[in-house]
């Protein structure tokens, strides 16, 4: 059984599993079957720094390493030349055949068409593309209106 971040895609979470399956069998001859089932892990994740094998260490990295970057550049990108019209409030990566495809939620101003919207999603895709040389495929997903927390913190406020 492998434990994984709750919040991490399918599709990562089996690149996950996938990886593991792969090391056992390179690594041990005699195993001639693997089965992995994953699990979400709630309590908090071990270090890399934990790990004995130097290998996994360095794959695990690795995948940090590329969502890390992805993340940074989505960032980088949406702020410095969406900040006025979008605002982040989820990345999730997914992994399929060894490519990394981004799907990023935007809230943007309840003003905006959609029209207007879905123009500027396509260049913030084209441009995080651009910036981002691990990445294959880029999705943002529009949702015209406040940020999510605005509007959680705007009904409990008119609440009490």
């Amino acid at each position: 059984m492998v434990q994984v971040d709750p919040f991490l895609s399918v599709s990562a979470a089996h690149d996950i599993g996938e990886n593991v399956r792969h090391h056992i069998q390179k690594n041990y001859n005699q195993v001639a079957e693997v089965f992995i089932h994953i699990d979400p892990s709630y309590s908090c994740c071990p270090s890399v720094d934990e790990s004995k094998d130097k290998k996994a260490k360095e794959d695990l990295r690795n995948m940090v390493s590329v969502k890390q970057d992805a993340d940074a550049v989505v960032c980088n990108v949406i702020s410095k030349l969406f900040a006025e019209k979008m605002s982040i409030e989820h990345i999730t990566r997914h992994s399929l055949k060894g490519k990394t495809l981004l799907m990023v939620q935007v809230s943007m101003p309840p003003d905006m068409t959609i029209r207007d919207a879905m123009n500027m999603a396509r260049v913030a895709e084209k441009q995080i593309l651009s910036s981002a040389s691990c990445l294959s495929q880029v999705s943002i997903q529009l949702r015209l209106g406040c940020p999510i927390t605005q509007f959680y913190e705007t009904a409990v406020n008119k609440e009490v």
